[in-house]
């Protein structure tokens, strides 16, 4: 297991908390048997989880 950075004081720096968050939240994502699309303000595909790619490749093999 990898130890966090962290600066002089102990302290885990900002940018990093919000990392650890992010990947929490996509192992969260990533482990769900719904299918999650996450798409920007002009509808482009951003992220898909596991179960939103089998969505879209069982699409893709059936065209």
């Amino acid at each position: 297991m990898t130890k966090t950075p962290t600066n002089i004081f102990g302290e885990i720096p900002a940018f990093m908390e919000s990392l650890v968050d992010i990947n929490q939240h996509k192992k969260i994502l990533d482990n769900l048997a719904l299918a999650v699309f996450l798409v920007d303000e002009d509808l482009c595909i951003k992220y898909l989880n596991p179960a939103a790619e089998e969505i879209v490749s069982t699409g893709v093999r059936h065209a």
